[in-house]
């Protein structure tokens, strides 16, 4: 049994449910007792901080339309009930202010399987910096 679609797909939706601004749906697929490093402060967020759908409406109000995020041709490697999904995603959006962008960024999702369905246990999105000792983000890098 081939596991890469139903993790493909775990993403696919969650993906979907952002471009819906579905915050429910953005939380649902992780772990009661993931960790996560996202973009956003601070360093981690884990347990019920990570899962907190009121967070996520609040960072969805954000934007003018809710963003959109494709990830391009990503690995996704199994081994037994663990399995990692990494790879670069473009975060396609309208800010409130009207302005469009395109972020890139590198991402990675580990997964486990716990009676037979795959929730998110770790997920790490990060973007470079510029080496220059101004400390600023790298935003407009593509792959």
């Amino acid at each position: 049994m081939d596991d890469k679609n139903p993790i493909l797909d775990l993403i696919a939706r969650r993906n979907a449910a952002v471009a819906r601004g579905d915050a429910e749906a953005i939380v649902a697929p992780l772990s009661e007792e993931v960790v996560a490093y996202t973009l956003a402060p601070p360093l981690a967020h884990s347990g019920a901080e990570a899962r907190d759908a009121k967070a996520v409406e609040a960072w969805l109000a954000t934007w003018h339309t809710p963003p959109r995020v494709e990830l391009r041709d990503p690995t996704v490697l199994i081994d037994g009930d663990l399995a990692v999904a990494f790879g670069f995603a473009a975060m396609r959006s309208t800010t409130a202010d009207g302005e469009e962008n395109v972020m890139w960024y590198r991402t990675t999702t580990v997964l486990r399987r716990r009676d037979g369905e795959w929730s998110i246990v770790h997920e790490h999105e990060s973007v470079p910096f510029l080496m220059d000792g101004s400390d600023k983000a790298a935003l407009d890098l593509e792959p």
